[in-house]
């Protein structure tokens, strides 16, 4: 598991998509990195009544 090694090398990959599964925005960003910051560079700029949808991030 990474998370029980002290480096970890990779990258993560951050999508926005529409509902049909089109992605309209994406992040790149080394795998050690949280995903919080991630979602604060894409900043989606979402209209009134949509629904975002994460995992446990």
């Amino acid at each position: 598991m990474s998370s029980k090694r002290r480096y970890f090398y990779g990258v993560k990959v951050q999508f926005v998509m529409i509902h049909d599964g089109l992605p309209v925005e994406l992040y790149i960003h080394a795998g050690c990195q949280a995903d919080i910051p991630g979602m604060r560079a894409l900043g989606p700029q979402l209209p009134a009544g949509s629904v975002l949808y994460a995992n446990a991030a």
